[in-house]
């Protein structure tokens, strides 16, 4: 991934030939799908020209893992629509590939996952502990508890976490602390009405 939110592969489209494509769609994942994507395109008879104009082409769904550069100088990497184990993990992964100055999280956590709930929701926290430099927790639940938990469990200090009442206090904390090159990931947006 490049600072364009460019997601580069290449793929082997004979005996060794390989391409290198780009895509706007971020993540491991998506490569994944795309590539399934190539071979059917490829089964069914669609011209290779054809296939790596349409993969350039690709948009993502809004709140689902894009990228956007401020005029700041501000990387927003918003996956804001919703929240799942996979789509997290997912979303830091791609936070923690990209270059950038400071990596920040906005996270309410992860809800209505039945009985994995916590689990899943420290598994974040300690995902985040690796590449994440400032982690802002919106609401006191469960949810943010086990986040809480999680970081800490790896040696996150506490010191490079708020606890937001909710995403306009987030959102206001975040804004006094940034510098031109950070990257902020908003994972999820709940309501502040969603009670657990």
């Amino acid at each position: 991934m490049d600072s364009e939110g460019l997601t580069s592969f290449k793929i082997d489209v004979h005996k060794g030939d390989f391409i290198k494509l780009e895509t706007r769609l971020l993540g491991i994942h998506n490569v994944y799908n795309i590539l399934a994507a190539v071979a059917i395109a490829h089964e069914l008879g669609v011209d290779r020209d054809n296939i790596f104009i349409a993969i350039r082409q690709l948009k993502p769904v809004p709140h689902r893992l894009n990228l956007k550069k401020l005029d700041t100088g501000i990387f927003i990497l918003d996956d804001a629509f919703n929240s799942n184990p996979k789509g997290a993990a997912s979303a830091i992964d791609v936070l923690c590939n990209l270059k950038g100055n400071r990596k920040i999280v906005i996270t309410p956590g992860m809800v209505e996952l039945g009985s994995l709930e916590i689990q899943e929701n420290r598994k974040f926290g300690q995902a985040m502990s690796k590449c994440v430099d400032y982690v802002i927790l919106v609401g006191i639940s469960v949810q943010t508890e086990a986040i809480l938990e999680g970081l800490t469990s790896e040696g996150y200090s506490e010191d490079k976490i708020y606890s937001a009442k909710n995403f306009s206090d987030a959102n206001q904390h975040c804004q006094a602390m940034l510098n031109r090159g950070d990257i902020v990931l908003y994972e999820n947006d709940l309501p502040d009405t969603y009670n657990t």
